[in-house]
């Protein structure tokens, strides 16, 4: 598996959304490195591979989130460890009482073990009953778990074998499914839950830079919108591959 990467050697990450926001520096996880597809919970085997659908972006709705029935959902899965998803969603979930949870592969690989509320940085509403996907970007942002491992030999419910997995379920089934166009995979570093507004997140290196692994572009996350608020990011950065 090629590592590609960029290195850093100075950031600054500054907020003007206009509250605290969580915030961070990291990479985008190229897509040759995860799959993605639904997971039925009901089924022999709960998930179906549909990576086509959740990385192209020529189709609308294309990928669904979740179905009418309870503990359905989907899988995203990577070679390497991430810690946000993108979702860009086409059709808006609907359901007062519908309620979605996020679980990971246990440190052997072989079974999930549940996230909390503490796990998150972005959590787009898990655990909360009547937590809609509006249409447009979600993004859910989580500490990596230190006791997360990959699937192992023959694979776990049809996910195969040397893939950390994530699987988002609802646990209270919604009435109208959400469906996405796409999804997209990020690594984020140095994440902060509550960056003051006006607040700086700054980094340096003192010459030693702090590399990034197996990303193909870089990204700053901000959970407020900073569409018009000129909230700002400067890096020194270079490209390893």
């Amino acid at each position: 598996m090629r590592e590609q990467g960029i290195s850093i050697g100075y950031f600054s990450l500054h907020n003007r959304t206009g509250v605290a926001s969580a915030a961070g520096i990291g990479v985008r996880i190229p897509n040759t490195l995860w799959i993605a597809g639904q997971w039925v919970d009901a089924a022999g085997t709960p998930f179906t591979d549909d990576t086509t659908d959740a990385q192209d972006t020529t189709g609308a709705g294309d990928f669904a989130l979740e179905t009418l029935v309870v503990s359905d959902g989907y899988v995203v899965a990577s070679r390497v460890p991430f810690n946000a998803i993108g979702l860009d969603v086409d059709t808006a979930s609907v359901g007062a009482a519908g309620v979605r949870n996020m679980r990971f592969t246990d440190a052997e690989g072989d079974a999930w073990t549940d996230m909390t509320e503490a796990d998150f940085f972005s959590d787009d509403g898990f655990g909360v009953a009547g937590t809609q996907y509006a249409t447009g970007e979600q993004l859910a942002v989580w500490a990596v778990p230190p006791a997360w491992g990959r699937t192992q030999n023959g694979g776990l419910s049809g996910i195969p074998e040397g893939y950390y997995a994530i699987n988002v379920r609802a646990t209270v089934a919604y009435t109208t499914a959400g469906l996405a166009g796409s999804l997209n995979l990020y690594r984020i570093y140095w994440a902060t839950d509550a960056l003051a507004d006006n607040g700086t997140l700054e980094w340096s290196g003192g010459g030693v830079d702090f590399h990034m692994p197996y990303g193909d572009g870089l990204v700053a996350y901000f959970d407020g919108a900073i569409s018009t608020t000129n909230s700002r990011l400067t890096a020194s950065v270079r490209t390893r591959s």
